[in-house]
């Protein structure tokens, strides 16, 4: 999956800064009226810096390994939030984390996948068009 572009992990740095921010802060979960609503936000801070890894790096190494720095990040916070005011330890928040961390890993490779076969076809297209030299 080597495109030989340079990487720009800038937003992957960002989301993993703003989630250490928003989880060291007391207690600011939304009213949504729904009982275990911040597992939904858990799992979306934690789909989008997944989807930030794979997007930042074309190594699988380095995909995985920031995927795991993800994972212990997520563990490592929460029993943090055991010592800040109106937080608290949740293994379901954990797993929140852990489902959003796969499911956006798996829509980085799709999309990444899909992105990369249509530029493929488009280089092939300019190719037969007349408009590049090689393929």
């Amino acid at each position: 999956m080597n495109t030989n572009t340079k990487n720009h992990p800038v937003i992957m740095i960002i989301t993993f800064l703003a989630i250490i921010f928003f989880s060291t802060l007391p207690s600011i979960q939304p009213d949504m009226g729904i009982q275990n609503s911040d597992k939904f936000f858990h799992g979306l801070a934690y789909f989008i810096l997944a989807l930030s890894i794979i997007l930042s790096f074309d190594q699988l190494k380095y995909m995985i390994l920031f995927m795991v720095i993800g994972l212990l990040l997520s563990i490592s916070l929460e029993f943090l939030q055991e010592m800040i005011p109106r937080r608290h330890f949740s293994v379901f928040d954990m797993l929140a984390n852990g489902i959003g961390l796969f499911l956006g890993s798996m829509v980085g490779l799709v999309f990444k996948k899909t992105l990369h076969g249509l530029l493929e076809k488009l280089k092939l297209m300019k190719f037969f068009n007349g408009t590049s030299k090689n393929p």
